[in-house]
């Protein structure tokens, strides 16, 4: 699996197992499908560096993402794959 930028923050969905979320230095962050080595979907909602990325315990399809610009987004990230948008 290849990115466009330098990684931050990686990590791994402890209840779907093919996730992976990924966030880098231009602000994007990425959950990938490891079982087809794909993006399944991608979020450019920051203005500045995503530092850091992780999944809800209570909820696997829940991200947390937290960056530079001050913010810190909550993804589902079945609606974001859907077309949706943050909460």
């Amino acid at each position: 699996m290849a990115t466009r930028a330098k990684l931050s923050s990686i990590c791994w969905n402890g209840y779907i197992k093919s996730q992976v979320a990924s966030s880098n230095f231009e602000g994007v962050v990425q959950v990938w499908d490891v079982t087809r080595s794909q993006i399944f979907t991608e979020m450019k909602e920051h203005e500045r560096h995503v530092w850091s990325v992780d999944f809800s315990v209570a909820d696997p399809t829940m991200l947390a993402s937290g960056s530079n610009d001050g913010s810190v987004k909550l993804w589902n990230i079945n609606e974001v794959a859907l077309g949706g948008c943050q909460l």
